[in-house]
């Protein structure tokens, strides 16, 4: 029989800027969501989800992580992509 621990150490900060940036992105980022499955006010849920993606981008400079800014980056341009293309349709732009 083993008798094998495992110690697991948190490695991400607690109760500094990026912590209160990431868990205000996981909220932003699940109310888009929210708002993406209700079907409601499209504009409004690219625009809750671009600040969530936003924040995570950050937080992604601040961890020097580049898979999160990557992801990040990528869906900024994507969503601002959509807020742009939502605005000329709906003449807001013209």
């Amino acid at each position: 029989k083993f008798n094998v621990k495992i110690a697991y150490k948190k490695v991400t900060p607690v109760r500094e800027l990026s912590w209160y940036i990431k868990w205000c992105s996981n909220v932003f980022c699940l109310t888009g969501m929210v708002l993406i499955t209700a079907g409601v006010y499209p504009f409004l849920q690219m625009i809750v989800s671009l600040i969530g993606l936003t924040g995570w981008g950050i937080v992604g400079v601040l961890w020097h992580d580049r898979a999160l800014i990557m992801v990040n980056i990528v869906a900024v341009f994507i969503y601002t992509t959509g807020i742009i293309k939502f605005l000329l349709t709906n003449g807001v732009l013209i």
